[in-house]
């Protein structure tokens, strides 16, 4: 659940999900394409010590501060 509230944070802050998750009726499953190949990135990762990768962070230092 805490994984969950900190990648909507991460919405909230800016940050873009870097997934793509659709159901795909042949096989009546879900499927999750991973975009980022930053392992461990917040916003795509699902594992619990997932965090924001520092460039994101930059990202939002250089927009609060102009």
């Amino acid at each position: 659940l805490m994984l969950i509230y900190a990648h909507e944070l991460g919405h909230v802050l800016g940050f873009p999900d870097c997934y793509l998750e659709f159901y795909e009726e042949k096989h009546k499953h879900s499927v999750y394409y991973d975009l980022d190949f930053d392992q461990g990135n917040l916003m795509c990762d699902t594992d619990f010590t997932a965090r924001a990768p520092m460039y994101y962070l930059e990202q939002l230092k250089d927009k609060a501060c102009q």
